[in-house]
């Protein structure tokens, strides 16, 4: 389905997918269409080679992977879909984002689903989590929120102490439900939800309820 979509005979690595209305019967995919870690030449491995340099030589390679977030319809056919290129740390595997949720919820009531989705960002010992919620605009996606649900720079082990948190989401009656679990540390009030929170969708973001 996502090669003929996409029409291409690239490597497909699927991350996570999800059924949907958009407002036809579809799925939500979130995959990279070519190898994000596939031979980083003509970027080089030097010590003296800046970020700068090596994001510019890594802007010359044609073949480039793409991350896409897509929506297709049960036919095969594309209806929205955003992309973006690896970053350098993800190319070189100091950095990685994984999905634990993605799901379709009709959040206004339209017949036509937005997409929830939860993430989790490893990099250097910081693991953050967050999920945001996209809107289906005509061929492509629209970020209406993005929140931070979790935390955690245990794994450095910083002083005075590590910082952790942990909030959970759910969609309830049309309404995005988050609720704070637990939370930790000299950063918990920088970095960590409290008490619980709803949002509901207006225009196109969602603003929380009063």
């Amino acid at each position: 389905m996502l090669a003929r979509a996409f029409k291409t005979d690239d490597k497909i690595t699927v991350l996570k997918c999800a059924p949907g209305s958009f407002p036809g019967a579809g799925w939500i995919f979130v995959a990279w269409v070519g190898d994000p870690t596939a031979d980083l030449t003509p970027v080089p491995s030097s010590p003296n080679t800046t970020t700068k340099q090596a994001l510019e030589r890594l802007s010359e390679i044609k073949d480039i992977a793409r991350l896409h977030h897509s929506v297709i319809s049960t036919a095969g056919a594309l209806i929205a879909d955003v992309q973006r290129e690896p970053t350098f740390h993800e190319r070189d595997g100091s950095e990685s984002t994984t999905w634990a949720r993605l799901e379709a919820a009709d959040l206004d009531g339209d017949g036509n689903d937005e997409i929830v989705e939860e993430t989790e960002y490893m990099r250097r010992g910081w693991v953050i989590g967050r999920v945001e919620v996209s809107l289906v605009r005509r061929d492509t996606l629209t970020s209406a929120l993005v929140l931070q649900t979790s935390y955690s720079n245990a794994a450095t082990e910083p002083m005075p102490g590590p910082t952790t948190c942990k909030a959970t989401w759910d969609v309830d009656s049309r309404h995005l439900v988050v609720i704070a679990k637990e939370a930790s540390g000299p950063r918990a009030s920088e970095e960590c939800l409290k008490g619980s929170r709803t949002y509901t969708l207006s225009g196109d973001k969602l603003v929380a309820v009063p």
